[in-house]
C-alpha cells in the first residue's frame, strides 16, 4: 500500500508539472535562465571575495632623481686565494679543496685556523690605496675567510656621494705577487673577483643564494677598469604564495649560507675555519675534514639549494655594473690594478610591487555581476530588502499574537478550573450541612 502510494503521488506531482509546461512553457525557460545566471553570479561573487582578500600584485615603475647616491659595498676576492709556499709548508696542497692532501695535514700537533689564517692574504698584503671623493677614511674594510676564494675583503664608504662621475666615486689599488706570464707558466687565472652587492647584504660565496643579488665580473693584472653603476631600488609585497622580510639587517644570502653549514656540519658534528657563526668544535681528523670539504665543494659546483627557505628582503636595491674603460695599467713596480667605480647619474629606477585590487573595484564587480547578470539594480535590491524585512516583521508579529493567545487560554482554562473547585467546595459545604437534619 505504501509503495503504490509513494507512486501515485509522484505520478500526480510529474501530471502536474506536465500540465504547468504545457500551460506556460516560458516559465520554464525563465527559470532556466534564472538558476543560470544565479550559479554563474555565486562564482563571480566567490572570485571577488577571493580577490579581496588575497588581492594580486601589481608592479610599478618609474624613475627619481636623488640628490644624493648611496655606493654599494664592494668585495674584492684575491685569485689565487691562498699562499701555495704555506699550504706546502703542512703538506697541503695548492688549495685546500684537494681534501687527499689533507693525509699529510699533522691533526695532532696543527690548528686548522691558524693554517687557513696564515695562508690568506690581509687588507695589507693586498691593498695600495682606498678612497671615497679622494678621501681614504670614507671608505671602511671588512674581512672575511671564504673556503673558495680564501680571505675576501669588503669595502664600504661611510656616507653617500653628493656628485657623479670619476672623482666622487670609490679609487681602489690592489697589489698582486703574480704577472701575467707568471699565471700563464703555472696555468692559473691571476687577478681579482669583484663582487657588487648592497651596502647591508654580507657577502657569501654560496652562488645559489646570491645569484641575481650580486653583480660579478673578473679583473686582471696590470689593467686600469673604470665601472659605471647603475640603481634599481625594489619593493616588494608578501601575498599568499611568496613571502618577504622587512627586518633592518637582514641579509638573505647569509640566511641561505648558514643554512647551508648547519645541513653539512650536522652530518660530522664539526666545522671548518670559514664557518665562523656554527657553534661546532672544529674537524680534527682527516676523514672528518675530507668529507666536509667534499660535501661543501659539491655543493658549491653543483648550486645546491638548502633545505629551508630564507625570504626575501621586502625593500632591496640591485645595482648594475658596466665596464667604461678598460686598459693596461703601465709604469707601475708591481703588477698593480686600479678600479674606478662610480655613477654617471643620479636617476634611480624604483619598482615597487602594489595591491592589484582593493574596496572600490569590489564593488564595482560585484554591481556589474549583479545588474548585468539577474538585472539587479539599487532600487530593485533596496525592493528586495523591504520585502524580507515585511517578511521577518510579519513572522515576528504571527509569532508574539500566537504566544498572547496561548497565554490568554492558559489563563482562561486556569480560571475555569478554579472556578469548578470552587463550585465543587460550595458544593461539598452544602451537602455536609443538610446532613445532620436528615438524621
Amino acid at each position: 500500500m505504501a509503495a503504490g502510494t509513494g507512486k501515485s503521488y509522484c505520478k500526480d506531482k510529474l501530471e502536474k508539472c506536465r500540465s504547468w509546461i504545457q500551460k506556460d512553457p516560458t516559465k520554464l525557460i525563465r527559470y532556466i535562465v534564472l538558476l543560470i545566471c544565479c550559479i554563474v553570479v555565486t562564482v563571480q561573487l566567490s572570485e571577488c571575495f577571493s580577490k579581496l582578500r588575497f588581492p594580486p600584485i601589481t608592479t610599478h615603475s618609474h624613475y627619481e632623481l636623488n640628490d644624493t647616491m648611496q655606493l654599494p659595498a664592494v668585495t674584492i676576492c684575491r685569485e689565487p686565494g691562498y699562499k701555495p709556499d704555506v699550504l706546502k709548508k703542512y703538506g697541503l696542497a695548492t688549495h685546500p679543496k684537494f681534501y687527499q692532501s689533507w693525509k699529510r695535514f699533522p691533526f695532532n700537533t696543527t690548528d686548522i685556523s691558524d693554517v687557513f689564517s696564515e695562508s690568506t692574504y690581509s687588507a695589507e698584503e693586498i691593498l695600495v690605496q682606498r678612497g671615497l671623493d679622494g678621501e681614504p677614511e670614507g671608505i671602511n674594510i671588512t674581512s672575511n675567510l671564504h673556503f673558495t676564494y680564501g680571505m675576501c675583503h669588503t669595502f664600504r664608504g661611510v656616507r653617500p656621494t653628493k656628485s657623479s662621475f670619476k672623482d666622487h666615486g670609490y679609487s681602489i689599488m690592489v697589489k698582486h705577487d703574480l704577472t701575467k706570464e707568471e699565471g700563464d707558466i703555472l696555468d692559473v687565472d691571476v687577478g681579482w673577483h669583484i663582487f657588487i652587492h648592497e651596502l647591508a647584504e654580507e657577502f657569501t660565496e654560496i652562488r645559489t643564494k646570491a645569484s641575481g643579488r650580486v653583480e660579478y665580473m673578473f679583473v686582471g693584472v696590470e689593467e686600469d677598469v673604470e665601472i659605471k653603476l647603475q640603481t634599481q631600488f625594489f619593493n616588494m609585497m608578501t601575498d599568499g604564495e611568496k613571502q618577504c622580510l622587512n627586518i633592518p639587517g637582514y641579509s638573505a644570502p647569509k640566511c641561505g649560507e648558514l643554512c647551508l653549514w648547519r645541513e653539512l656540519t650536522n652530518h660530522y658534528q664539526c666545522t671548518g675555519p670559514w664557518m665562523p657563526d656554527i657553534d661546532m668544535p672544529t674537524c680534527s681528523t682527516y676523514e672528518t675534514m675530507s668529507k666536509l670539504i667534499t660535501d661543501y665543494s659539491n655543493m658549491f659546483d653543483n648550486q645546491a639549494e638548502p633545505l629551508c627557505s630564507c625570504p626575501d628582503p621586502c625593500q632591496s636595491t640591485i645595482y648594475s655594473a658596466f665596464v667604461m674603460n678598460r686598459k693596461d695599467l703601465v709604469g707601475q713596480l708591481k703588477p698593480y690594478t686600479q678600479i674606478w667605480l662610480y655613477y654617471t647619474s643620479r636617476l634611480v629606477t624604483i619598482i615597487e610591487e602594489r595591491p592589484g585590487y582593493d574596496l572600490s573595484q569590489f564593488v564595482a564587480d560585484i554591481g556589474g555581476s549583479i545588474g548585468f547578470l539577474l538585472g539587479l539594480s539599487v532600487l530593485g535590491f533596496i525592493e528586495i530588502l523591504e520585502k524580507i524585512a515585511a517578511i521577518l516583521l510579519l513572522s515576528i508579529v504571527k509569532k508574539r499574537k500566537g504566544e498572547s493567545i496561548k497565554g490568554g487560554d492558559t489563563r482562561r482554562s486556569s480560571y475555569a478550573d478554579g472556578s469548578s473547585d470552587i463550585t465543587m467546595e460550595i458544593s461539598t459545604i452544602s451537602n455536609g450541612g443538610s446532613n445532620p437534619k436528615g438524621k
